[in-house]
């Protein structure tokens, strides 16, 4: 394939899909040129919709169409514009001259196998530091069957527009084409936030492109954003670690935003040499520069303006603070008859609280509209000195629901069933996409996760009511665990089973007008036992907890291969799966028994006792002051449990 172009080029990663048109716009006499291109000139179509006969394949969030506010001839041109990145931080998306989404084109540009064609096309833009490619991808007769072997060129949008000619030839079985522009690049190293080309004068077919033609010599350039405002007068500069008892909490603004699906912790870790404390006593009137985030004692909240995700919540997995993997904070409102929105990103944070003691903020998400309902939620998050758990205050009536996307398997509803008999949910027991609705009594949810070795806990107040009178379990129940198939199984791999076939991707619980608690618990809190191994009714069966896990988790004493043993003595539970029906019992701790593996179990029937699952529900005398067991986290948080009469008689 040759390759010319009449200036010098600078571009992100540009993929050019040629797809058949006409191209407007050259001389009437070089009619061997004839266009395949229908609409190369991008002047038929409405604007800021894609141009006539023009495709998008859209991997991650952008804006594209045409524009009347650049071209190069005419009045207008097509542009692609970078509005956010993917889970691993890259932009990848495409423009394409020719009808296709990436992966079919049944009405992509009619061409001819086995045959050599001439591209040409006009290009400018801004914010790349990469070259994107301009390449012609190839499909059969049916719009099938995508071919990307066929050689494109790369080039690198830069204000000055620039005219760049190929050629290619078409494969055996090529008779549908489409000329990409792809843009592949991470963030910032390649290609920033808002980098965008404009495309014009597209040309297609089996002639050599016609002779160039004058136009206009380049775009008008973004005006660059101001610098920010230097940090307030007392403002501490970049993270140090808080101290194990720390009595102080904090407000941080990040300095930027992240905007890009599911970017982990990592970035805004790195660059926590630039954070900002937001200074003690200074609430509403802070202007934030950058995304928030709340520093708990054993926690970060990330109120970050991704417009993939809610918010974040991350454990503190060792003594300088580095955040774990994340749990996505759902936000968001059921209208009537069950149609579900979910809110993200923000438009503002704004702090309520800030003593060194107690932290609020208050996040208002921006609006979505949905069946022609704008949605939008606000929440106040509090973090509090030495309180290892969160609280998410709703502040208007769309805030229905608070959902975690922990992706675990085993969610539990302590002593919401008769006789103080513990709720469990096993999603591989349970077909998915069934929900499994917890019962109407339970005032707190236990997500179990392995991988990092925790338990993110759920807790509210109940009245033990039905709090509607909709039939359907959806409104009835106060909380419930969905169930599907694939996800990230969340360490279960880690203890001989295999990856999970079923996970619980969230659970979800609805407000009651008041506050929702998630505890934040991490090693030694819980642990499963798969056992195997037949009991009989009202016998003790007595068994070893065997290795904690296959891989090791940071900052736990437990060793990969090892035993597990109680960490804290204090008042545990230990359910039993028998006959797949779920049994609990307490067991007390000593400190005696802490460091010992073996365990009891007594079961009320005969049959096969599958596994056990264990967990420190309160504490004793003798548990460490230091510790905080779940009724610890639900007594100081929530306050008492007045229905505590009632509770299991439902």
């Amino acid at each position: 394939m040759s390759v010319t172009r009449t200036t010098s080029v600078v571009l992100a990663a540009l993929a050019v899909v040629i797809l058949a048109g006409s191209m407007a716009g050259f001389a009437a006499d070089e009619v061997k040129a004839t266009n395949l291109v229908p609409n190369g000139d991008a002047e038929k179509g409405v604007a800021g919709k894609l141009p006539e006969g023009w495709g998008h394949y859209q991997n991650t969030k952008d804006e594209a169409g045409i524009t009347d506010k650049e071209f190069y001839t005419g009045k207008r041109c097509a542009f692609l514009k970078i509005i956010g990145f993917g889970g691993d931080g890259s932009a990848c998306t495409g423009l394409t001259v020719g009808m296709t989404n990436g992966f079919t084109a049944p009405n992509g540009v009619v061409v001819k196998p086995d045959t050599t064609y001439h591209f040409s096309f006009y290009i400018a833009g801004h914010g790349f530091k990469r070259k994107i490619t301009a390449h012609p991808w190839g499909f059969n007769e049916a719009g099938k069957e995508r071919d990307r072997g066929i050689k494109g060129i790369s080039v690198l949008p830069k204000p000055e527009w620039t005219r760049y000619t190929g050629t290619f030839k078409t494969g055996a079985k090529t008779h549908k084409a489409v000329l990409m522009f792809f843009v592949y690049g991470l963030e910032d190293r390649d290609v920033k936030e808002g980098a965008t080309f404009y495309v014009d004068e597209v040309y297609l077919g089996e002639a050599e492109p016609p002779a160039a033609v004058k136009g206009s010599v380049k775009i008008k350039l973004p005006a660059p954003p101001p610098p920010p405002p230097p940090p307030p007068a007392g403002a501490t500069v970049g993270y140090k670690p808080m101290p194990k008892g720390a009595k102080f909490v904090r407000v941080w603004d990040l300095g930027k935003k992240y905007t890009y699906k599911h970017y982990g912790p990592k970035k805004q870790w790195d660059n926590r040499a630039n954070w900002i404390q937001v200074p003690y006593g200074t609430t509403a009137d802070y202007k934030f520069r950058g995304d928030c985030m709340l520093e708990g004692p054993n926690f970060w909240m990330s109120l970050h303006s991704s417009g993939h995700d809610a918010c974040f919540l991350y454990n503190k997995i060792d003594a300088k603070g580095t955040p774990s993997r994340h749990n996505e904070m759902y936000r968001s409102y059921d209208q009537p008859g069950g149609l579900r929105t979910y809110c993200s990103s923000y438009e503002y944070n704004k702090v309520i609280k800030n003593e060194r003691g107690d932290i609020i903020v208050e996040s208002k998400t921006k609006t979505r509209t949905r069946k022609g309902v704008g949605v939008f939620l606000i929440n106040r998050y509090r973090a509090q000195a030495g309180k290892p758990w969160l609280e998410i205050e709703p502040m208007n009536k769309m805030v229905s629901e608070q959902g975690m996307h922990g992706e675990s398997r085993i969610h539990i509803s302590p002593e919401s069933l008769p006789n103080g008999q513990d709720f469990l949910a096993d999603s591989w027991k349970n077909n998915p996409p069934t929900s499994i609705y917890h019962p109407h009594t339970s005032r707190m949810l236990l997500d179990l996760i392995m991988d990092d070795d925790c338990i993110w806990a759920m807790m509210w107040k109940t009245t033990g009511k039905m709090p509607t009178k909709e039939k359907h379990p959806y409104f009835q129940h106060r909380s419930r665990s969905d169930n599907c198939r694939g996800g990230y199984p969340a360490g279960w791999q880690r203890i001989g089973e295999g990856s999970s076939p079923l996970i619980i991707t969230s659970p979800f619980v609805k407000y009651r007008k008041e506050k929702m608690v998630v505890g934040v618990l991490r090693i030694g809190h819980w642990h499963y036992q798969k056992i195997g191994a037949t009991v009989q009714a009202d016998k003790d069966y007595k068994g070893q907890f065997k290795y904690a896990y296959q891989r090791k988790v940071k900052s736990s004493p437990f060793s990969t291969g090892k035993r597990w043993w109680p960490m804290y003595p204090g008042k545990w539970r230990m359910i039993g799966c028998v006959n797949g029906k779920y049994h609990t019992q307490p067991v007390t701790v000593t400190k005696a028994d802490v460091g010992k593996s073996e365990f009891t179990f007594r079961s009320p029937l005969a049959g096969n006792l599958e596994y056990v699952v264990f967990y420190l529900y309160d504490r004793t005398d003798e548990t460490p002051k230091d510790v905080f067991t779940i009724m610890d986290i639900y007594r100081q948080s929530v306050g008492g449990d007045k229905n505590k009469t009632k509770r299991g008689t439902q």
